[in-house]
Order: structure tokens, then sequence, then C-alpha cells
């Protein structure tokens, strides 16, 4: 079962990297909030189906509502702040850039779990910390370097930073809410659906109260069917990865996880080269935050 949840989490990498693409191509001539909002519309109903099948097998365990709320702010923090930070992150500094970011969120994951859960880092994590931020630094440099091969519309290099950050760390809040929510409820739908519609209702109560009438011209003026296939394989991606946690360790599913940084830089290089400048530095630097990475999750 082991290998199989290993094997699970490599898939999800391999969505999440897909997903990072088409949400790269919606944002050239999309809006952030539009395009949110259709991500999270599809994992509602992605999130739906997969409860209806569920039930019918059976496979639907006792609702408690200690998970639901667990659930519940985890579709918050992850499906609303974290993808709302990213897509600002990827705006101005890229879809590879800005998934370099949020693959240091099981560093946030390890100094949030030592505060306050009293679970303290080794001498080899720590060395594991300082090669991600090592890591960081040479992204960072990349896309000083490289600014003006890229055709940014709204590019600034210290936004893109401060919120690819802020991303990480949300990413990092989620999923130790995930897990405490499987704790209560070890269903992988229904923390998947919980999630996804706890964030659908929140991002329509924010456009009944802000946008109004203006997102409705929003939806169909900057409708981009690159977001739907985002949130397609976003979605798979997520609930791959919820299987992959129940039936592998928390440790090795992120390290395989990760991998979506290594894959999304592919991806880009292929796919949206016009609007992504790939360099050494870049590949030096996602590189070594995946071996810090390995050292940190596996201290």
């Amino acid at each position: 079962m082991e290998i199989l949840g290993n094997f699970l989490a490599l898939v999800a990498a391999l969505l999440f990297a897909i997903s990072t693409i088409y949400m790269r191509l919606g944002l050239i001539q999309g809006n952030i909030i539009a395009g949110l909002f259709l991500i999270i519309l599809v994992h509602t109903l992605l999130g739906v189906c997969m409860v209806f099948i569920a039930s019918l097998s059976g496979a639907i365990p006792t609702i408690n509502y200690l998970g639901i709320i667990y659930f519940s702010l985890a579709g918050v923090v992850s499906s609303i702040l974290a993808r709302f930070f990213r897509m600002i992150c990827m705006e101005h500094i890229g879809a590879s850039r800005s998934t370099s970011f949020k693959v240091i969120s099981p560093v946030f994951t390890i100094t949030i779990g030592s505060m306050f859960l009293h679970e303290y880092m080794s001498i080899l994590a720590l060395c594991g910390t300082v090669t991600v931020l090592l890591g960081l630094i040479v992204v960072i440099y990349s896309t000083q370097g490289s600014n003006d091969e890229i055709l940014y519309t709204k590019g600034n290099i210290k936004r893109g930073v401060a919120f690819g950050l802020l991303t990480a760390l949300a990413f990092s809040l989620g999923n130790i809410l995930r897990k405490v929510g499987l704790e209560f409820i070890p269903s992988s739908e229904i923390g998947f659906a919980t999630g996804a519609f706890t964030a659908l209702v929140c991002i329509i109560t924010y456009v009944g109260y802000v946008e109004k009438k203006e997102f409705i011209d929003k939806i169909v003026h900057s409708y981009n069917i690159n977001f739907i296939y985002c949130g397609v394989f976003s979605g798979l991606g997520l609930y791959v990865f919820f299987l992959a946690l129940r039936l592998t360790t928390v440790s090795k599913a992120n390290v395989l996880v990760i991998t979506e940084v290594l894959i999304t830089i592919l991806l880009s290089s292929l796919v949206i080269r016009k609007y992504e400048a790939i360099n050494s530095r870049l590949v030096l630097g996602s590189i070594l935050v995946f071996a810090g990475l390995i050292l940190v999750i596996n201290y």
C-alpha cells in the first residue's frame, strides 16, 4: 500500500504542475477573481461528484463536526488565500518561479510544529532548511537576472517574492488543517468537498458585497477556458494527494509531491516559453530547494 501511496503522490505532483501551466495561461488575459471563482467552482462540482460516488459504495464514515470545521478552514486558507496569493505572485514572476516559492511550505510546517506542537528540528533538518533558503535565493536571483527577458505586464519582483512567501505559508497552514481534519473524518472525499464548498461560499459572499454586478461582467468578458482546465487538474491533484496521505507517510508524500516544481519548469519551457524565461540558475535553485526539503522532511 505504501508503494501505491508514493506513486499517487507523484501523480498529484504531475496534476498540480499541469494546473499551474493552465493558471498562468489564464492569467495572461484573464482576471484573478474571476479565475479564482471558476477554479473553486470546478473543485466544488468535483467534490460533490466524489462524495456521491463514495456514498454509493458505502465509503462515507461518520461525520464529525470538528472534522468539518478543520476541512472548512483548510478550504478558506488553502483554496482561497493560497491561490489568490499565488495568482498575484504568478502575475509578477511567472509560473515556474511561483511554484519554487510554494515548495518551501514544509519549512513553515516544521517551524509552526516546533513553536506550537513542540516538535523540534534536528541538526539534519536545520541543514535542510539552510539548503532550501539558499535555493530560494538562487531562484530570486534568476528572476532578477532574467526580468528583462520575460514579457510581464505587471512585473514587480519584490511584490512577487512577498506574495510567493505568503503562498507558501498559506499552503502550509492548509496542509496542517487537512491532516488534523482527516484524524476526525478519515475521508478524502468529505475533506475535499467540504473545503471546496466552504471556499465557494466565501468567494460568492465576497463577490456579493464587493464586486456585485461588476463580477458578472468580469466573468463574461474575461472568461478563460484555461481556468476551467486549471480547476479540473488542481482538483484531481488535491484529491489524489488526499489518497496518498492515507496510504503512505506524510513525509514521503510531501517529498514526492514537491517534484511539482521541477515538472512545472519543464512544462513551462515547452508550453509557455514565450512568457517564461527558464535559465540554469532557476533550475539550480529548484534542485537545491528539492534537495533541502528531502533533508527537512526526513529529519
